[in-house]
């Protein structure tokens, strides 16, 4: 918050090292030189940086400082993006477009590469930024994007075979039968070239998938070889998981190029299980076990043995902070005086600096000193302090969560699994969204549950307090057991992605095994979240010292 304008040699040195807090300083430092124009001082200190802004900066340095065919070269690269890229990126775009020695294929390239991405807005833009402004493309884009059947009226014409392209993919989510009726189409066969036809196949492949079409293997077997990926190849192992073809899941898995984390491990053994190589399988489970994950919880269960619970004590010795007394003091007076956000930002610099037993103490400070939890989860979610779970999975507000678990029948750990995921434990987040609080009750909902539950409620920032939100977190858990019969894969699913949703999946997507069930629904973050609250659920009977078991989880239906 305090950089120099005229930096000490100290400073200088400082930020020219390669520890993590001199990267940030160093970093922001920069901004203010590129605010200041200070360009020959920015590429004295500049490093490659992960910072795209950064990048483009360093480039406005090279130009301003003569060097313009290295600064172009450069900006190519951060061109050829179908992302729109930051304020500092198009400035130097811009200065690129103005050069005489310009090639304007390089936006034809662009616009390719954001169809893709079905980034629309940039690629209208892209349109206008020819010498001669290309205003009836961009119409015609547009009124495709309104109505991708309008594709049929398309002319030869430079990119016009990618906005068929693009018409057409977005055409299978809007009316499907119209799709494969204008694939079939000869038009389609001249405007397209072979690679493109086989983004097409990719598209639709996918898209039947992860919606579990029945044809969806026949959609599969149209793409060769030479045009296959990974996430080809990961949703054809999740609809041969849907099918259970136990033989398929097996060949596909050991075609993939990170066919060795778990997830793939965990299905290979289960295939293997399935065709009878038990002494295979149970190898694989062996190894997955030993991991304190969803999937060595689930390869514990199917060996029938306790899972493997990696647990570290903290350090508790606080005299190993004495050196740093000034600094905690500091912390602990910002924090008192209601000023977190400044005191989450110093001891999340000064942390990365600390070795194991500091960092360790630090954060153990944090949970019992400050009573500050959520920054100590946050912290102690790292390498250093992974097996540490009195600090990463901490057990408070004990007797809130005790008493309605007890009075909507909920068991405590899957409320402590639901807050850990849902906020850990930040009493005031609000979401993107607009949920609130330690279990990211929506105020929506909030009104509908209290209203039900006769629980007092008036206004969405009651869902700050800890015990308001927990009450009316926990009521709606009740009330989702009952809807989905007290099983806590479909509530944690409907907690997550809503009723109407899990609905929509159960109908169309029913499930045989809840293990298969929640590797092969179609979105990522639902799967995720699953097994977060899966694997959290294991961590907290631990913590609650009682006997782990997921059984209730892997319930079929």
């Amino acid at each position: 918050h305090n950089l120099p304008l005229a930096p000490e040699p100290d400073f200088l040195a400082f930020i020219d090292s390669d520890t993590p807090l001199s990267q940030k300083l160093r970093e922001k430092w920069l901004y203010q030189l590129a605010r200041q124009k200070d360009w020959a001082n920015f590429s004295r200190h500049y490093r490659n940086s992960a910072d795209i802004n950064l990048q483009c900066f360093a480039q406005l340095a090279n130009y301003n400082e003569g060097k313009t065919q290295e600064a172009f070269a450069a900006a190519r690269v951060l061109w050829l993006s179908g992302d729109s890229q930051p304020t500092a990126c198009n400035i130097l775009f811009n200065l690129m477009l103005k050069a005489d020695n310009f090639d304007e294929h390089l936006i034809n390239q662009r616009i390719i590469l954001a169809l893709d991405k079905r980034n629309l807005g940039l690629a209208r833009f892209l349109l206008k930024q020819y010498k001669q402004p290309r205003l009836k493309d961009e119409q015609l884009l547009t009124a495709i994007y309104q109505n991708p059947s309008r594709i049929s009226l398309l002319e030869p014409g430079e990119l016009h075979d990618f906005f068929y392209l693009f018409g057409l993919k977005r055409m299978v989510s809007i009316n499907m039968a119209q799709a494969l009726k204008h694939w079939q189409s000869p038009k389609t066969k001249q405007f397209l070239s072979e690679a493109q036809q086989q983004a097409f196949l990719t598209h639709l492949a996918l898209y039947k998938a992860m919606r579990n079409h029945e044809d969806a293997a026949l959609w599969f077997a149209k793409i060769k070889p030479v045009f296959y990926n990974e996430i080809l190849l990961d949703w054809q192992i999740r609809l041969a998981l849907k099918r259970q073809e136990w033989e398929q899941v097996e060949n596909l898995v050991n075609h993939l190029q990170d066919k060795d984390k778990p997830c793939w491990q965990y299905w290979l053994a289960r295939a293997l299980e399935m065709r009878g190589e038990l002494a295979k399988a149970r190898e694989i489970y062996f190894s997955i076990a030993k991991n304190r994950h969803y999937y060595g919880f689930l390869s514990s269960m199917r060996l029938n043995k306790t899972p493997s619970f990696e647990n570290e004590s903290p350090v508790n010795n606080m005299a190993v902070l004495k050196p740093y007394q000034a600094f905690t003091d500091n912390i602990k007076e910002l924090y008192n005086r209601k000023q977190s956000l400044q005191a989450s930002r110093l001891l999340n610099d000064f942390i990365s600096e600390l070795p194991k037993l500091d960092k360790s103490a630090l954060v153990y400070w944090i949970a019992n000193e400050l009573q500050w939890h959520d920054k100590s989860v946050y912290l102690s979610n790292n390498e250093d302090l992974n097996n540490q779970l009195t600090l990463r999975f901490p057990v408070i507000y004990r007797e809130t969560i005790y008493q309605y678990a007890k009075n909507y029948r909920v068991s405590p750990e899957f409320i402590y699994a639901i807050i850990r995921q849902e906020s850990g434990f930040r009493d005031d987040v609000v979401s993107p969204a607009g949920a609130r609080g330690l279990m990211q009750v929506m105020p929506n909902t909030a009104t509908v549950v209290a209203k039900r539950e006769r629980i007092a409620y008036g206004d969405k920032n009651q869902l700050f307090s800890s015990q308001k939100n927990i009450n009316i977190g926990v009521a709606y858990l009740k009330q989702l057991t009952s809807r989905y019969d007290n099983h806590p894969v479909l509530i944690a699913a409907a907690y997550n992605a809503g009723p109407s949703q899990v609905n929509y999946w159960l109908k169309n997507h029913p499930p045989k095994e809840m293990d298969i069930w929640i590797d092969t629904l179609p979105w990522h973050e639902t799967r995720n979240y699953l097994k977060n609250i899966i694997a959290f659920y294991a961590v907290y009977q631990y913590r609650l010292q009682q006997k782990p078991d997921l059984h209730s989880f892997m319930k079929p239906l």
